[in-house]
């Protein structure tokens, strides 16, 4: 009976605790929002749905975007102070698209609609005048592409983060997914802007590809994405059963293996994913790597054939699905599978351009 009473407190105690705790981070919440009024105005900034140790906010307005800076001033105008920012997917980080703020209220801040890093580096050439800094030399480096002078006359922004698209065949996508658009007397000039960190090359959403059954089984359901998997030589039922292996901890045999593929088919799929109408310009060390994806021919010459396709299932360590393909430019491109939030079930697949089969 004492052993019961005993339990009984224990459990009492520890809601009365739960509730305590959930007080003090509404009333954090509070006091940030408060400040928010004050410095952006009233609704800009509202509670979205964060983990027990994170406030997450959104902006009302999607296309409403915070630098690092209005986050710092924020948290300071509320009272607290960062004592570090950690990027997307990186050890404590609640967010897999949006810095995460440590700071001294006991509850990291993250803003869904804040300014990623490659949002800020865009903002900063988007803003910037044609005859000075990061956007002369990159006007500068076009030109010497191009071998004529461009005569430009003015430059905005393009429209605000238009996702890629990524389907059997590349279209002429220039004017909707161009970061920075450049008038000149012979027409616009469509650029495509990368900061020198970013290596995600598309984001796509696969929710709903895989099921739990009654038993907490995983099974592989029938999905807009599974032509993309096909052709990647991806068999969704062997993902299954590596996300069960990574469950029962039981493992499985080859979960990394060669595939067959069709090499038109997977360098058509790779070429739809960049798309073409536009040049393509990173930001590098020694100034900027301009390539030119303006018509479809140039854009099968940048990709280049496919040589090798290599998937890894999951398995008993790992959740996730990797797919590298691997082309005669040397370049690899890495599809991952995965849930983005922590979960079993894979909710996006990612791609991502590296120079190696390395785990990144």
């Amino acid at each position: 009976m004492k052993s019961s009473l005993y339990e009984l407190r224990s459990i009492i105690r520890g809601i009365i605790l739960e509730k305590s705790m959930f007080a003090t981070k509404t009333s954090v919440q509070s006091k940030i929002l408060s400040a928010s009024e004050e410095l952006f105005g009233k609704g800009v900034l509202n509670p979205g749905s964060g983990r027990s140790g994170e406030i997450r906010l959104q902006p009302k307005d999607r296309n409403t975007k915070f630098s690092t800076d209005d986050i710092k001033n924020l948290l300071s105008a509320a009272g607290y102070s960062v004592s570090k920012i950690v990027k997307p997917g990186e050890p404590g980080s609640m967010s897999s698209k949006f810095d995460t703020y440590l700071n001294d209220s006991g509850y990291a801040l993250t803003i869904a609609g804040g300014g990623t890093r490659g949002q800020e580096f865009e903002k900063k050439i988007q803003t910037s005048t044609i005859d000075s800094g990061d956007l002369k030399s990159l006007i500068d480096g076009l030109e010497q592409s191009m071998g004529f002078k461009l005569n430009v006359i003015s430059h905005r922004a393009g429209p605000s983060h238009v996702k890629r698209p990524i389907g059997l065949m590349p279209e002429n996508v220039g004017e909707k997914i161009a970061d920075l658009v450049l008038t000149t007397p012979d027409g616009d000039v469509y650029v495509s802007l990368k900061d020198p960190s970013g290596s995600t090359f598309g984001n796509f959403g696969i929710v709903g590809a895989f099921s739990q059954n009654e038993n907490g089984k995983v099974i592989s359901k029938n999905h807009p994405s599974d032509n993309i998997l096909e052709i990647l030589g991806v068999n969704k039922d062997l993902i299954a059963r590596g996300l069960n292996s990574f469950i029962s901890k039981k493992p499985v045999e080859k979960p990394m293996q060669s595939v067959d593929f069709n090499q038109d088919a997977v360098a058509n799929l790779i070429q739809s994913g960049y798309g073409y109408g536009y040049w393509y310009a990173r930001k590098t060390s020694d100034g900027w790597k301009i390539v030119d994806l303006t018509t479809p021919k140039k854009l099968e010459k940048h990709v280049g054939k496919v040589s090798e396709v290599v998937v890894k299932y999951p398995n008993t360590d790992s959740k996730q699905c990797s797919i590298w393909v691997q082309t005669s430019k040397n370049d690899v491109y890495k599809f991952e599978i995965r849930n983005a939030k922590g979960g079993i079930l894979p909710t996006e697949l990612k791609v991502k351009v590296q120079k190696s089969y390395r785990e990144i």
